[in-house]
């Protein structure tokens, strides 16, 4: 058993060395992210939109819309496939039919005088769309024969010329594709004009940082690009002294900057895919730390938090307003945004639907009020809420939960709620897990979406016990975590690998929740478990043998009214 297990440890760090070789990143050190206060002070202003359903389809990374008011949005897919897309219309009344089949994700769009819709197809390069839907490719590489390979912003001028970024020359967007580009933090693709009078393509900026939304200023004497990786918008001027040179437009920004529109005023919307993440921002000064990360299994990679921002820009890159859904229950990510009478049409890279938000005529001081939490208990939230991020629609449940833990009352803990194979299951946030015990922070991902068999298991079909009591089994798993150092942190996400460690673990974590005085929540919930899965008993871990397989994962409902009882179990079974 040994042998095998040490076997085991150096496959995986080999494979571990060996992934990690394959990126290549660079050391910054970027400013300290700017608070959440004053003009950006957290509200929840996005929460009040209405969603337009892509039926089954992802992505609206740009929004147009033409003269009759029907929107046109590029889709992908699959939540993380990209092999595939097309071109939507959606009328004002929500009718959706396919435009274009792309084959491809597209990402920007805009229509041209002649009613040309010019998009960016990840598969083609810079195409125009007639009327009568002939696709006519206008540009598929720069210059120097790099390719477009991820197309992505757009804007047109008032003479026609087209002004588009490329995130990348070197490979096709995939998630993981995305995830290196923002560790590398190398400079690649970059910002191009394309006359179409003339057919000549000039490159402007050579190399970005995640080259993305692009938007023209009102009077067309500059053109705004946003490099998402460096949290900040470039300006590149096209008229007056400084034409033809780049500078920097608004920097150090909270977020990953994604898509920019231009209101009638001349000011600018912004939108963003998440808030920025400190611990992405403590390793990017080490390369070796990022290589480290980009090496992990999928399951171990940070995810990118939901959290719904878009600010206001003025034409100097103030920040003069903001728009949040704290949560990212109603806009999981902002990264496109346009305004069309009176609305913002807000969609993403992988959301399924595009959100409709009704723009509100208040001041900048009216339309920043302060996330506050009068619509949940209040004494419990008082008590057990601090540093919790929880989901709405649960608050209760959660907070019930977390009253029985009160060595949690400090920890940063954050809920999701995600499409998820498992109903719920708890993690460290990874670069958290670098940071003393008392520092670490942990997400509880709560499934909406699962296999027919498991549906009945979702938290949403609980009832109120059952959500408590499988509550208080994911955060007696954090208190077991908490007492780990970064090696057996290690270890015990090897230790997953085995199944024989994950019953032990299982078990020992039940056993935590009991001691936490859940029993009663938690046999309701293994009660109904076996129920569901049509499973009368499982022998307990402390009966295992070295010859028995028949074990216990987690406990049922009689072991669990044994320990309830005050049955003690064996220091060596409980040990992991």
């Amino acid at each position: 058993m040994k042998k095998s297990s040490m076997l085991l440890s150096i496959v995986v760090i080999v494979a571990l060395l060996l992934k990690s070789c394959s990126i290549r990143p660079a050391a910054w050190s970027p400013s300290q992210k700017p608070e959440f206060s004053g003009v950006t002070a957290l509200n929840e202003k996005l929460s009040g939109i209405e969603k337009i359903s892509l039926r089954g389809w992802y992505g609206p990374e740009d929004i147009v819309m033409d003269s009759a008011g029907n929107l046109y949005c590029g889709v992908h897919i699959g939540e993380e496939d990209f092999s595939d897309g097309r071109i939507l219309k959606i009328s004002p009344d929500g009718k959706v039919e396919e435009f274009y089949n792309a084959g491809s994700w597209v990402a920007g769009l805009h229509f041209d005088t002649q009613g040309n819709l010019i998009a960016l197809s990840h598969k083609l390069g810079l195409i125009s769309i007639s009327p009568e839907k002939k696709v006519t490719v206008l540009a598929d590489k720069d210059e120097k024969g790099n390719p477009f390979l991820i197309p992505n912003g757009l804007d047109i001028a008032s003479d026609g010329k087209i002004y588009f970024s490329n995130t990348s020359d070197v490979s096709p967007y995939t998630i993981k594709y995305g995830r290196k580009i923002v560790l590398e933090l190398s400079p690649i693709g970059g910002f191009y004009s394309y006359d179409p009078k003339s057919k000549k393509l000039e490159t402007l900026i050579d190399g970005t940082y995640f080259g993305n939304g692009v938007v023209l200023s009102k009077d067309e004497s500059f053109v705004l690009m946003t490099e998402t990786t460096k949290y900040r918008v470039l300006r590149y001027w096209l008229k007056g002294e400084k034409a033809g040179q780049t500078e920097i437009f608004a920097d150090n920004l909270p977020g990953f900057p994604n898509g920019i529109s231009i209101r009638e005023d001349g000011s600018f919307w912004l939108g963003f895919s998440t808030k920025r993440n400190d611990d992405l921002d403590k390793i990017h000064h080490s390369p070796g730390m990022k290589k480290f990360v980009y090496a992990l299994p999928n399951f171990l990679q940070p995810k990118p938090e939901l959290f719904g921002m878009i600010l206001n820009l003025s034409t100097d890159g103030q920040i003069i307003n903001a728009l949040f859904d704290t949560t990212g229950t109603f806009t999981p990510e902002t990264g496109a945004v346009k305004e069309y009478n009176g609305y913002l049409f807000i969609g993403g890279d992988v959301v399924p639907y595009i959100a409709k938000y009704k723009i509100e005529n208040t001041t900048t001081e009216q339309a920043n009020v302060p996330v506050n939490s009068t619509k949940r208990p209040k004494t419990l939230y008082d008590e057990f809420g601090k540093n919790k991020k929880l989901p709405q629609g649960y608050e209760k449940q959660i907070l019930q939960a977390l009253s029985h833990f009160p060595e949690l009352s400090d920890t940063k803990i954050e809920w999701r709620i995600n499409e998820a194979y498992t109903p719920v299951s708890v993690r460290p946030a990874l670069m958290s897990m670098f940071r003393s015990k008392s520092q670490r922070e942990y997400i509880i991902t709560i499934s909406n979406q699962t296999i027919d068999t498991l549906k009945q298991l979702l938290f949403e079909n609980l009832s109120f016990e059952k959500q408590v009591g499988i509550m208080g089994h994911e955060l007696s798993h954090i208190v077991d975590f908490k007492n780990k150092s970064v090696l057996q942190s290690l270890l015990m996400a090897i230790g997953h690998l085995s199944p024989r460690y994950l019953d032990r673990m299982e078990y020992s974590t039940d056993l935590i929740c009991i001691e936490h005085g859940l029993g009663k929540e938690l046999e309701a919930y293994s009660q109904h478990v076996r129920t569901v899965m049509n499973v009368e008993n499982w022998r307990g871990v402390d009966y295992v043998t070295k010859d028995d397989q028949n074990i216990e994962r987690y406990m049922n409902p009689g072991t669990i009214e044994k320990f309830m009882n005050g049955y003690a179990l064996n220091t060596k079974n409980r040990k992991l």
